[in-house]
């Protein structure tokens, strides 16, 4: 806990500078690298660890410079990264067998780590400070429900899922989700009611743990505890960000709906 909390406390400030000052691009960069990365350890847990699948993992920043270049994604470029799924596992040197169940963990892979990061771009179009109020609700639940779940956890939320999740620490993330939504919407001065950024906090809380537990339902699967180690204390890096990948297509269509009214 304590390595943890030292490496928060030194990269966060790092991330907030980046994401408020950087260039646009520069943070699509960082998007599209952060995509790769995570496709990387999703092919890793699920045994793709051939030459090939490492470069084709070069297609997860595909997405991302497309939400950078056209706010979009066209369907011919959803087509042609199916097509590249199916290109890998044809070629990948292994033989028919289990192909369906391999081509699946590869376009699921690619959907859950390259498509749903393309959205923290969109969420940078908005404004970078969207980017921050969804770290910190994000961060600031999963604290508030690991330290509720560790002292006052004693029903379990899913426990053929993840054992160690409680329904208290769930309650924990609703009440640290409305907290810190509450606070970022005074920091940054945003026009959204105490109302409005208690139900943002509660619904990036919620699906953030739920994001958790997908992640959680792919690791058992695979059958390991973490998808890397590229930070200390913390696993890899879809470990960080697994309730941050689904919360922010739900945060940014939130902010489209909310402005609009």
């Amino acid at each position: 806990m304590l390595k943890r909390i030292a490496l928060s406390a030194a990269l966060l400030p790092l991330f907030y500078v980046f994401v408020m000052y950087a260039p646009r691009a520069w943070f699509c960069v960082l998007a599209a690298a952060a995509a790769v990365l995570c496709h990387l350890e999703f092919l890793s847990m699920y045994g793709f660890r051939s030459p090939l699948n490492r470069v084709s993992s070069l297609a997860a920043a595909v997405p991302s410079w497309l939400i950078f270049k056209y706010n979009e994604i066209p369907t011919i470029a959803l087509v042609l990264l199916f097509t590249w799924t199916l290109w890998m596992r044809l070629f990948s040197g292994k033989g028919p067998q289990s192909a369906l169940r391999d081509v699946s963990a590869l376009w699921v892979g690619l959907f859950y780590t390259a498509v749903l990061p393309s959205y923290f771009i969109k969420l940078h179009a908005i404004g970078p400070q969207a980017v921050i109020y969804l770290a910190a609700v994000i961060w600031g639940a999963d604290a508030l429900a690991y330290f509720t779940g560790k002292f006052m956890g004693k029903r379990k939320l899913s426990p053929l899922t993840s054992p160690n999740k409680t329904v208290e620490g769930a309650a924990g993330a609703f009440v640290g989700g409305v907290i810190v939504s509450i606070l970022m919407s005074y920091i940054f001065a945003l026009s959204l009611s105490a109302g409005k950024a208690a139900f943002i906090g509660a619904a990036l809380a919620a699906v953030g743990m739920v994001g958790d537990l997908v992640e959680s339902m792919f690791k058992r699967d695979a059958g390991v505890k973490d998808s890397g180690a590229l930070i200390p204390g913390h696993g890899g890096l879809l470990d960080k960000l697994d309730g941050m990948l689904f919360s922010a297509p739900v945060f940014y269509y939130l902010l489209i709906f909310i402005n609009r009214g």
